[in-house]
């Protein structure tokens, strides 16, 4: 095996996806969504590393990418997300994995953070001995109108799949139960929910708490805009590709007597919800979390995840409203301190809002 490590920088990404040897390439190291999102990554500065492939001959073996951003602390300090890691069957456990993280450690310092991890990298990245924990929140996922069909399909070898529909009826039945027997609770203030944000959703979004990661306007655009999901059924070769038949952001603005109290983002994707940004006033927490209710019951959403210790525990209050909820952990690594507190971490910190 003779391998040869090949970088692609912010500036020269687009130039990369139209070259012949990208085009020649079975297996893609970046989907169209991605590249277009993070050409207009506006925390990326001109020579940040953004793609790192190894090749055997032409043949692509091995790639990483990840996600350059800004920590706020005492001192702004710029650093990537670890963001998507393969490498082709016939290569594993030779290293590669180590070999790429290595040189990212280098390019960027010593600063990189990881979350939404699989196993495998998650095990990769702690014997590296270089991150430790940063951010713990625990919430928990919300189960009404789930499919098991879909949750549990990968799981599940290919000769049972038609006993989990028998599943996705029992859940049917149940929540329609649920349904009939408990009455959505009840709403205090005005929601006001929107396809796309205002002004005044601007202004209440900049001025959220913010520790550590902080986004404002632009980067909300540029996670509106420019998403990881693609509608079209043709397969882009990429190993992460995220196909959803209805994906959408909603914007809300919550108001006590007209005036302005709070805000949430939605993200909705083939019947899952999530809040990724959210800020309301003191009890805020449970008028939210009684208008999500609402609006999963109107809208059948399956499943609901929210990791945002004080609003799942809103929601919990009202678990009969589910047919059940389990919890569900969101960690943040870092391989360096970042300086100042621990950050105040939201859902959609890192690269988990854009899928």
């Amino acid at each position: 095996m003779n391998t040869r490590l090949h970088k692609v920088t912010h500036t020269k990404l687009g130039d990369f996806a139209q070259s012949r040897r990208f085009q020649d390439f079975r297996q893609k190291p970046l989907s169209r969504e991605r590249i277009a999102s993070y050409q207009n990554n506006p925390n990326a500065k001109p020579d940040d590393v953004v793609l790192y492939m190894l090749t055997d001959e032409k043949k692509l073996v091995a790639y990483r990418s990840v996600l350059p951003d800004y920590y706020y602390g005492k001192e702004t300090e710029h650093f990537a997300w670890l963001s998507g890691n393969w490498v082709h069957p016939d290569y594993r456990r030779k290293g590669l994995s180590r070999q790429l993280l290595d040189a990212v450690m280098k390019d960027w310092n010593g600063r990189l953070m990881y979350s939404n991890y699989a196993p495998e990298s998650h095990a990769l990245y702690q014997k590296s001995g270089k991150f430790h924990l940063i951010s713990h929140r625990e919430g928990y996922g919300f189960y009404l109108y789930a499919k098991p069909s879909r949750l549990y399909r990968q799981r599940v070898k290919k000769p049972w799949w038609f006993f989990l529909h028998f599943g996705d009826m029992a859940f049917a039945l149940v929540a329609a139960a649920k349904r009939l027997v408990y009455s959505a609770p009840s709403l205090r203030l005005q929601v006001d929910i929107k396809s796309k944000p205002d002004e005044e959703f601007y202004r209440l979004f900049a001025d959220r708490h913010m520790l550590g990661f902080e986004r404002g306007k632009n980067e909300l655009e540029w996670i509106i805009n420019h998403p990881w999901i693609s509608h079209s059924k043709q397969n882009q070769a990429y190993y992460f590709s995220h196909r959803a038949k209805q994906f959408f952001y909603r914007f809300l603005v919550l108001k006590d007597k007209g005036e302005a109290c709070g805000l949430a983002m939605l993200q909705y994707r083939d019947g899952r919800l999530q809040v990724p940004y959210f800020q309301v006033s003191k009890g805020g927490h449970e008028e939210l979390a009684a208008w999500l209710i609402r609006y999963c019951r109107k809208k059948h959403v399956q499943y609901m995840i929210i990791y945002d210790p004080v609003l799942s525990e809103a929601l919990a209050m009202h678990g009969k409203q589910f047919v059940y909820h389990k919890s569900k952990a969101q960690n943040i690594y870092a391989s360096w301190q970042p300086s100042g507190y621990s950050p105040l971490a939201y859902d959609g910190d890192g690269d988990y809002v854009f899928s």
